[in-house]
């Protein structure tokens, strides 16, 4: 296997570990924002019986979590059309530089010359394989921390009201 294939496989292998690093953080995200809530949840629900005591209150706290959810997802949504026009861009990008480096090689009078080309071109890949994967790394976590906030801030709500009620 030549060096630049071992550089491709190389870089194949970086992009790889950073798309599964932004999925990783992102579901790590996620849980921590849920899990924080897991406990709010059985109080909430224990109170349930004594926080709603009137069909406008169920109907309200109704309203109010279907507009958290909602807004959560408008949030999410927009962040992975966001992470889906990056990776566009980063692939058209690609697709325009392979062609200008298979331009440069048929233009290659020597080997070395050749050499060159996919020497740089294989640093230079592997170079903003790491930069974008790291921007895409943290545009995940951002988006999944984002995307939860609603749902997060519904549920301290919801606890303080229980809280409320069952101290009442």
């Amino acid at each position: 296997m030549t060096a630049t294939k071992k550089t491709i496989k190389n870089v194949e292998a970086k992009v790889t570990e950073a798309v599964e690093a932004t999925v990783e953080a992102a579901v790590k995200a996620t849980e921590k924002a849920t899990s924080s809530s897991i406990d709010q949840v059985a109080a909430a629900t224990k109170a349930s019986s004594e926080a709603f005591k009137g069909y406008e209150d169920v109907l309200a706290y109704s309203t109010g979590n279907f507009d958290a959810v909602v807004k959560a997802s408008d949030i999410w949504m927009k962040g992975v059309q966001d992470f889906g026009a990056i990776l566009t861009g980063l692939a058209e990008a690609s697709v325009e530089k392979n062609a200008a480096v298979a331009t440069q090689l048929f233009a290659c009078k020597t080997v070395e010359e050749a050499v060159n080309v996919q020497s740089d071109f294989a640093v230079s890949s592997y170079d903003a394989a790491v930069v974008e994967g790291r921007k895409l790394s943290d545009m995940g976590t951002k988006i999944a921390e984002t995307a939860s906030q609603p749902l997060k801030s519904r549920m301290d709500e919801t606890v303080a009201t229980f809280t409320k009620s069952i101290a009442a």
